[in-house]
């Protein structure tokens, strides 16, 4: 037995296949079938039309497999179904994707399929969630686009509502923040698309980046405003400058002082809840963050609200850039002390310059 399967690349389906192994070898291990042991080989064609096109072959002329088994790949039938057809090796495929996977007669995937299965997600979001404006997003390999927009017709025509947006062009990997900017501009109320679990998530991460940033601008200029333009701001800002001139002044700075900790807490808290879905769920991760964000402070030299705004972008920004390069992917959590360190090599250069004069 065989399986040609999407395992690493744009996607990762080695779940079914993995299953499928762990049975054969239990199966095995009993006595198999009639005394007969099952070999399973697992092959991955990585997303690529050519490399399906060799792993088939090779399965089929060196391995002779006589049936693939619970594969799960992105373009397997579409690639390889004549190939099945023509070597007479049947393919019961454990995760169909292409069109090809439910018409060809030498594939027989086990499952409904993305495009019923499209059909149905688009009709609960309207019909059970009540959604009126209903966004689609997808990304198109090989010969999909014309059975999801088939797809999407249905839904439509069992409906009789129309889809707000309808976007083939979302990258397989790729920055998903201009389509999540143009489902705002458009009020969806659902959004759709055919991405898998890691593409979901990347969706709920742009957005909590997106609130992130726009709570970033929102607490900066409040932030700004009050201590530029209320009594309490001046007496904070007194404060902070001259803590015992303050006091002496009548100014209450243990209140003061009480209600800054708190609302520092608060702040804290709800920036928490917006980054740490972004990181990973442990308490080095966490805990790091003071980095970046002492990084921004110190390029506002602790006293400009805007210019810390504007450093915590940069690092973002410098961050997100190095992310999409292989061989820098692995230091972007460098950058921040890059920065920190940067900062104040400049801010001590008059001090550097009279040493060295």
């Amino acid at each position: 037995m065989g399986s040609v399967s999407t395992i690493t690349g744009p996607v990762d389906f080695s779940a079914g296949p993995k299953a499928t192994a762990a049975f054969f070898n239990k199966l095995n291990a009993a006595g198999g079938i009639n005394g007969c042991q099952i070999a399973y080989e697992i092959a991955d064609d990585r997303g690529d039309p050519l490399v399906a096109t060799q792993a088939a072959r090779n399965l089929i002329d060196n391995n002779e497999v006589v049936a693939m088994v619970r594969g799960a790949s992105l373009l397997d039938c579409g690639v390889n179904a004549a190939l099945y057809q023509r070597s007479n090796v049947l393919d019961v495929a454990g995760l169909g994707v292409d069109p090809v996977c439910y018409t060809s007669p030498s594939v027989s995937a086990v499952h409904p399929g993305p495009y019923t299965l499209s059909t149905a997600m688009l009709y609960f979001a309207s019909q059970e969630l009540g959604a009126e404006k209903v966004c689609a997003f997808n990304y198109v390999i090989g010969g999909w686009k014309e059975a999801m927009e088939n797809a999407l017709k249905d839904w439509e025509v069992i409906t009789g509502q129309k889809l707000q947006v309808l976007d083939m062009t979302l990258p397989v990997q790729g920055d998903l923040t201009p389509y999540l900017i143009r489902a705002r501009d458009e009020g969806c109320d659902a959004v759709f698309t055919n991405q898998v679990e890691p593409g979901i998530v990347q969706w709920i991460n742009t957005a909590a980046s997106l609130a992130s940033i726009g709570l970033a601008v929102v607490l900066t200029i409040a932030v700004e405003q009050f201590l530029g333009r209320t009594r309490t701001g001046l007496q904070l800002r007194a404060l902070s400058e001259k803590p015992m001139a303050a006091e002496l002044l009548g100014i209450p700075v243990r209140r003061l002082a009480i209600g800054v900790w708190a609302l520092s807490g608060a702040v804290t808290t709800l920036a928490l809840m917006l980054i740490a879905p972004l990181r990973a769920p442990d308490f080095g991760s966490l805990s790091l963050l003071v980095v970046p964000a002492f990084a921004a402070a110190l390029v506002g030299a602790f006293n400009s609200f805007r210019a810390a705004l504007v450093g915590g972008l940069l690092i973002g920004l410098v961050e997100g850039l190095a992310s999409g390069f292989v061989g820098l992917n692995q230091y972007r959590a460098a950058v921040p002390f890059l920065v920190i360190l940067t900062v104040l090599l400049w801010s001590q250069r008059g001090a550097r310059w009279d040493e060295a004069r």
